[in-house]
């Protein structure tokens, strides 16, 4: 049988051509011929499922349907969840079903790989852990999970489970966890048991770390005097912890004010003892947890920490009018100092979220060296990395008619009908290009595309209806996931979702001259 001149064409200059035709003209020359739908099904269409949609196949989305489905159905599935995003419809769920609160407390959540191909979302929600699994059927599943004592000899009895979880992070291998608690023990916990028939998912400790600031060090995997770990972030081997020491009053030096013969008032005692002595953000080695951290001090309290996909840089969010830092690391991974501010602020502010866009993310021309911070201000700011940071003389306010933007933030986001805190960050989405900010009052979640900024985005309020801050929010291809103070929840832009599933989701538009009325998603 003789080709055609379109098969005749050299491999390399076919496959640009095919890389530049829709996905409906490609269905259709696909059935032309058998060497067609070979070529287009086996290559053309997962090149475009990746880079015009986003899809990944390593991502908790491609349970069950996606397992076995063939690339005409995943891109067609990934063409339809684009559509569902641009259009802003989506549905609603409640983690574990209506009427499932949480006890009082600030959860965490990481999406986590408990084994190899397969990611869930492991949530912190005061002392407990929990894990959501997503079902063939699309459903989710609400795991519990245990923690057993690990076979590693401990200076202290307990193996945390009595402390409250603050931040979570992955370790370098799937099945492994890092867990930071509230009295400053910071754990390795690896997979000894899959749930199966309703039974628990196991942990075993196998490692807690030494720490340390700078006002000492203590055994056992805690802190001297009175410390938290505020965040955690890994990258390959290597671990970073944001924390905050108090000192205890017994071993403060005394002052005038605590003198014998001291007239001090009751709140300027107080206010002395409430003082934080230390902050920090230390460096750990995942494999190693034997050795010492690297301890850099901090003279406001660090909020937020993010190691860069290179592992050649580490960004810092904290309090002060300089409030996100960036400090150069070397080939070991070891700190190269002076770090560099990124922004300068008139007025001391606070950066609560840092984080990267996907390394195969369609929005940014060069994710990994892409910063986001969402600022105690409202806004979410986007910084490339590649520029220059502005002299500290060359300061941005966002509630200033006009503002100067520093040179090496190129993209500004914010709601123009909300000056609410923003709490938490993530990207995602399809093509990676989708920003979701948590916010500090009722369940809100501001969703921007930052391939067209300029026609805004929307703030949608999660499902439950609750008055809280978002915590904690994580964000693959057809689902964002969150936590409030009282439940964890999900909108769900699946392509095959049914119409009758889930809770409408309230809205506001963010596109100035159209008022700030409330619609529902899918309208």
């Amino acid at each position: 049988m003789r080709l055609s001149l379109l098969q005749q064409l050299p491999s390399e200059l076919l496959n640009h051509l095919l890389s530049c035709l829709p996905l409906d003209s490609l269905l259709a020359l696909s059935s032309t011929s058998r060497s067609f739908h070979e070529l287009i099904t086996s290559t053309t269409l997962p090149r475009l499922a990746r880079t015009a949609y986003g899809y990944s196949p390593r991502t908790i989305k491609h349970l069950g349907f996606h397992q076995n489905a063939s690339w005409v159905r995943r891109t067609l599935w990934a063409r339809q969840v684009a559509k569902r995003w641009d259009n802003w419809e989506a549905r609603g769920f409640i983690a574990g079903g209506p009427g499932r609160e949480f006890k009082k407390c600030l959860p965490t959540m990481r999406m986590w790989e408990v084994e190899r191909g397969v990611e869930v979302v492991l949530v912190g929600k005061g002392r407990d852990l929990e894990m959501w699994l997503t079902k063939r059927d699309g459903g989710v599943e609400v795991v519990p999970v245990l923690i057993a004592p690990g076979r590693q000899p401990r200076k202290s009895g307990n193996i945390g489970g009595l402390e409250d979880v603050t931040s979570l992070a992955r370790g370098t291998r799937p099945g492994e966890i890092l867990v930071s608690r509230v009295s400053g023990r910071l754990q390795r916990l690896r997979v000894v048991q899959h749930p199966s028939h309703g039974s628990p998912l196991v942990l075993e400790e196998t490692a807690q770390y030494s720490a340390e600031t700078g006002a000492g060090r203590t055994g056992g995997g805690g802190l001297s005097g009175s410390t938290s770990i505020q965040a955690l972030h890994s990258e390959g081997p290597l671990l970073v912890a944001a924390s905050t020491s108090r000192t205890p009053p017994s071993s403060r030096p005394a002052t005038p004010s605590s003198a014998p013969n001291s007239t001090a008032s009751l709140a300027h005692t107080l206010k002395d003892l409430s003082t934080s002595s230390s902050h920090a953000v230390s460096l750990y080695s995942i494999a190693a947890p034997w050795q010492p951290p690297i301890v850099l001090p901090f003279n406001t309290r660090p909020w937020s920490v993010h190691v860069g996909p290179s592992k050649r840089w580490l960004a810092v969010g904290h309090s002060g009018t300089s409030p996100l830092s960036l400090i150069h690391l070397d080939s070991t991974g070891s700190p190269m100092l002076p770090s560099t501010s990124l922004a300068h602020t008139p007025r001391s502010t606070a950066v609560y979220a840092v984080t990267t866009p996907p390394v195969d993310s369609c929005g940014f021309l060069n994710p990994e060296q892409t910063l986001l911070a969402a600022f105690y201000d409202s806004t979410t700011r986007i910084y490339d990395l590649r520029v220059p940071p502005p002299p500290s003389d060359v300061v941005s306010a966002w509630d200033q008619p006009r503002f100067e933007r520093p040179s090496n933030e190129i993209m500004r986001l914010a709601d123009p009908w909300s000056d609410d805190p923003a709490f938490s960050l993530a990207v995602g989405g399809t093509a990676g290009s989708y920003v979701a900010v948590g916010t500090a009052r009722n369940a809100a979640i501001r969703l921007f595309d930052v391939r067209q900024a300029a026609s805004g985005g929307i703030t949608a309020f999660a499902p439950g209806r609750d008055r809280s801050p978002v915590y904690g929010l994580e964000m693959e291809g057809s689902r964002l996931w969150g936590v409030s103070e009282k439940r964890g929840f999900w909108l769900d832009f699946d392509a095959f979702l049914g119409k009758d599933d889930g809770e409408r989701v309230p809205f506001v538009g963010h596109v100035k001259g159209e008022g700030g009325a409330l619609r529902w998603m899918g309208e």
